[in-house]
């Protein structure tokens, strides 16, 4: 009885003998190698909506077709960002303070410059996350795609916040 993984035997599958001497069957490099999509898959759609491979979820990859609800969830993000900006403006405008230093620095350089800086790193930070979504964070058993659950989570505490803010600023005067 011959016992082969599933691996040996794919492997065996691709190799012919011819005189005695094994050559690959494939022609070019293994497309399964890479856990990046080619960039054609980014403008024209691709297939991976999922892993496949229990060894494929132990590292990172990186997938090329994501539902309609997940580009809900990232339009619902990058529109709290940018609501959450107008609000601290606004909040600014009658005497609150950044607390955050990184967007205190944006702020100090200009209104559109914070609010430019803001989508952007929202919008980086959300690219990020996309790519890695099927992903385990380190040393837990959370995927990354739950972290799109917490920024809309922290998102909208901190709107709420804003929101209480403004009405007791509208409450003194």
């Amino acid at each position: 009885m011959n016992s082969y993984s599933a691996k040996e035997k794919s492997k065996n599958q691709n190799i012919a003998k011819d005189d005695g001497q094994e050559h690959e069957k494939r022609r070019g490099p293994d497309r399964r190698k890479s856990t990046i999509p080619p960039l054609r898959f980014l403008f024209f759609g691709g297939r991976r909506r999922q892993i496949r491979r229990e060894e494929d979820m132990k590292g990172i990859a990186i997938m090329d077709s994501y539902s309609q609800s997940l580009f809900a969830v990232i339009i619902g993000i990058l529109c709290l960002s940018l609501i959450d900006a107008v609000m601290t403006l606004h909040l600014i405008g009658h005497g609150a303070t950044e607390i955050n230093p990184i967007m205190a620095y944006f702020l100090d350089k200009g209104t559109v410059i914070f609010v430019a800086a803001k989508y952007i790193l929202t919008t980086v930070a959300v690219i990020i996350i996309l790519l890695v979504k099927n992903s385990y964070l380190p040393r837990t058993r959370i995927r990354s795609k739950n972290l799109f659950i917490f920024a809309i989570a922290s998102f909208a505490l901190v709107i709420i916040w804003e929101i209480w803010l403004v009405y007791m600023l509208l409450a003194r005067a």
